[in-house]
């Protein structure tokens, strides 16, 4: 298992990874994201309700706040932004905390669409979003795989579960679209098929879209959820998405949007907010 952590050890040195400390979210969270957090504070519960020390203070908040600010980055180096409304899309956005917050943030400068296979937690975050009155947001049960995502801008994705994350990227380079994605549970959807752009569009396993051995990619992914040694598992996490944003980049290259210039990197959050902190992020340069 640890010999497939030595075989892409270009990968990492290809994507190092950017890491925001405690301090640099402190200094982000008094400055520019001050109008994120008067929103979570009006919402009501979870948030009003919910003590200082709650697990939704602790950790899903800043979460919210620091995935706020890196697609607002998305956006400002969207060549049209400001000129037309930007269309993102929230893969596997269940009751849509991000979501909401990016509608109800952004206002007219953007559409939301929230797509999750389960029409209970769909239902759930439409709820919210007439609660607050959104307008600019769509929440539809579909199975995220199949789904026609023509003219989106931007792919995001809080804690997409194994192959989602895959399936949400295949997405994004296919329309030419930015994204943040926040990988979780790195062994989950092993059944889930990504998109590949061109020559035409077809669903391949998630091996065939990061071009690796079908046993090394699961060794990486078993290692990513070893319990009780964070250096190895994250190395696992890191190589994992540094292999993603090889993919990015290849696939991007077969695409009518080779001239679209978009930069891919790795960033994280915070490690106490959650284990799962990497982030792949493609912004428009």
């Amino acid at each position: 298992m640890k010999e497939a952590l030595g075989a892409f050890e270009g990968a990492r040195s290809d994507f190092p990874i950017h890491a925001a400390d405690n301090d640099d979210f402190d200094e982000f969270s008094r400055g520019r994201n001050s109008g994120v957090s008067v929103i979570l504070d009006s919402t009501g519960s979870p948030v009003r309700d919910s003590p200082t020390a709650s697990r939704w203070q602790r950790s899903k908040r800043p979460q919210l706040e620091w995935m706020v600010s890196e697609v607002e980055d998305v956006l400002r180096s969207h060549p049209e932004y400001g000129k037309r409304t930007l269309k993102i899309i929230d893969v596997g956005g269940g009751k849509g905390h991000l979501s909401n917050l990016l509608a109800e943030h952004f206002g007219e400068a953007v559409e939301v669409n929230v797509v999750d296979i389960s029409k209970s937690v769909i239902n759930n975050g439409m709820m919210r979003a007439m609660r607050r009155g959104l307008e600019n947001i769509r929440y539809d049960a579909k199975d995220a795989t199949t789904l026609d995502v023509s003219g989106v801008d931007v792919v995001v994705a809080l804690h997409a579960c194994g192959a989602l994350s895959d399936v949400a990227l295949g997405h994004a380079v296919s329309n030419g679209a930015g994204f943040v994605i926040c990988p979780c549970c790195f062994r989950s959807n092993p059944q889930l098929r990504t998109r590949t752009p061109m020559p035409k569009q077809t669903l391949v396993t998630v091996p065939e879209w990061l071009s690796v051995d079908p046993t090394q990619y699961e060794h990486l992914k078993q290692l990513a959820e070893i319990q009780g040694d964070a250096s190895v598992s994250g190395q696992a996490m890191h190589t994992i998405c540094a292999l993603r944003g090889t993919a990015v980049e290849r696939h991007w290259r077969s695409t009518v949007f080779p001239n679209s210039n978009i930069s891919v990197n790795i960033k994280t959050f915070p490690i106490g907010f959650s284990t799962r902190n990497h982030c792949i992020i493609g912004k428009f340069n």
